[in-house]
């Protein structure tokens, strides 16, 4: 295992109450959420301490966009509930809920994605 798969083990194990992957799902069944790095920031930082290092990571939420209000809620649930698991890692923003369209099936989805963070310290001699 890796620090990486480590922490994205460990936020899974955070969200217990959510169909949450480690990685990027092959299929997606919503209500769901899926871990990845950063979409849009530094995935590796130097850390607050001498030898440690900050590592992002992105938790991507997606509900049916059915019904515009009824999604909508079910997101807002999902990102409540997430925030509330998560106080032990930084959190430095969450998207605004946006239409996502998934090519791989041409369906629509309510997304929200939260961006997390942590201090890790990386082993030398990998």
């Amino acid at each position: 295992m890796s620090v990486f798969s480590d922490l994205r083990d460990a936020l899974v194990d955070d969200l217990p109450e959510l169909n949450v992957s480690p990685s990027w799902p092959d299929t997606l069944t919503p209500p769901c959420a899926f871990i990845t790095p950063p979409l849009s920031d530094e995935y590796v930082k130097q850390g607050p301490m001498f030898g440690e290092h900050t590592i992002a990571l992105d938790l991507v939420l997606l509900v049916a966009h059915n019904d515009a209000a009824t999604a909508l809620g079910a997101l807002e649930t999902m990102v409540e509930y997430a925030l509330s698991q998560t106080a032990d890692w930084t959190l430095t923003s969450v998207d605004a809920p946006a239409p996502t369209t998934v090519s791989e099936n041409g369906a629509e989805y309510l997304a929200s994605v939260i961006h997390l963070s942590k201090p890790v310290r990386i082993g030398v001699g990998l």
